[in-house]
């Protein structure tokens, strides 16, 4: 937990891996799945700070290869700003391949090939895409001529002092991390998925309250200013607005709780999972 620009406290609960009788602390790095999602913004924002791409500018502009499609070229609604807050009218979808399976996760530019077609018109309708992430991190790979797990580390994990936190193309700090385990209690496999940008990170309790803590602009030390304040505040600015007030944002999801105090949290399996305010990690 966060308070005024410091942690004030933090504590692991149960098995990182059982089989191995590790029990979790605060640093250990558990797999955040959507929760990756913003991070992947965050680095985006960094290269819109630079000038390198605009957030309202369509997608495609950007994309090198394989482009969104839809009804009569009709695509310049997908904009940055809307693959980053699942309004850009691509659909939803979840791949996970094993390391013993023979078909193995296809390429950012096969999977935009293969599925990146407007399913609805961008900006009428809120529609979770890992696709829209495809996209995303196609695109800043292609601006930049860098992989995108090398791009996540150097513009946003080392630069925030998040140092338990890893991209899991970062095979060898994998035994580092919490095992997954499903619910009922068996480990699952490594696996990695047709859309990494979308769910790939691991990261401590730890560094969550750090990235919290630069996102509520506490600008605490030792974190370079990968963003300026007023880029934070487009990250969090809201893009679609649903019927419950809800709104999400370009990575985020922005709400109220009690005494309208302001609620920003990321959704995994459209379940709220993590306050900005707290990190808190429980593996059973």
């Amino acid at each position: 937990m966060a308070h005024g620009g410091h942690i004030v406290w933090e504590e692991g609960f149960g098995w990182a891996n059982r089989e191995a009788s590790l029990k979790v602390t605060p640093r250990t790095p558990f797999s955040l799945a959507s929760i990756t999602k913003p991070f992947t913004t965050t680095m985006l924002m960094t290269l819109v700070a630079e000038g390198k791409v605009s957030l309202d500018e369509p997608a495609n502009k950007y994309l090198a290869k394989s482009k969104i499609q839809g009804p009569n070229g009709g695509t310049d609604g997908a904009t940055i700003r809307r693959l980053g807050a699942h309004a850009s009218g691509l659909p939803t979808m979840f791949e996970r391949f094993f390391q013993d399976e023979a078909t193995q996760a296809p390429s950012s530019n096969t999977l935009l090939r293969d599925y990146g077609r407007l399913a609805y018109p961008s900006g009428r309708c809120y529609e979770y895409s890992n696709i829209g992430f495809t996209a995303l991190g196609a695109i800043a790979s292609n601006l930049t001529g860098t992989t995108f797990g090398t791009l996540m580390m150097g513009r946003v994990l080392a630069p925030l002092g998040l140092h338990d936190s890893f991209f899991d193309t970062s095979v060898a700090r994998l035994p580092t991390g919490a095992v997954r385990y499903d619910d009922a209690g068996n480990s699952i496999p490594y696996y990695t998925t047709s859309t990494p940008a979308s769910g790939e990170l691991y990261a401590s309790a730890h560094d969550l309250a750090q990235f919290a803590m630069f996102n509520m602009k506490n600008h605490v030390k030792g974190q370079a200013q990968i963003l300026d304040d007023r880029w934070i505040d487009e990250l969090h600015k809201p893009v679609f607005v649903g019927r419950s007030g809800v709104a999400t944002t370009f990575g985020w999801y922005l709400g109220t709780r009690n005494r309208n105090a302001r609620a920003l949290c990321q959704l995994h399996d459209g379940k709220p999972v993590s306050e900005v305010a707290s990190a808190q990690f429980w593996n059973l």
